[in-house]
């Protein structure tokens, strides 16, 4: 309620590391950054008593998981080309170990 003569209760700011980092962890190309300013944003709002300290958080947990799908995509890329390369060499049956241990 809002008296006359007294100034409104202001909210705190939100911190802008913890905004921009949330953002960036959305973009798989500028996770790492992403995941830099989310640690970054969690500790000043934390010591500022800024909002965005759950901004933050959910920043590092979005970043975590584009980082597991762009680790298992990657891995998925990585045996199919070297199934590719196996067809293309006359072997039908693929091992990554057995490729590993007699190429190397």
């Amino acid at each position: 309620m809002h008296y006359p003569g007294n100034l409104p209760a202001t909210r705190p700011r939100w911190n802008g590391c913890a905004v921009a980092g949330f953002v960036l962890s959305l973009i798989p190309v500028a996770n790492i950054a992403g995941f830099a300013l989310c640690i970054a944003g969690f500790i000043q709002a934390a010591q500022n008593g800024q909002r965005g300290r759950g901004l933050a958080i959910a920043g590092i947990m979005v970043n975590a998981l584009v980082s597991i799908i762009i680790f298992v995509y990657l891995y998925q890329f990585a045996l199919y080309m070297m199934d590719i390369i196996d067809y293309s060499m006359g072997q039908e049956d693929f091992s990554p170990f057995i490729y590993l241990v007699t190429n190397t």
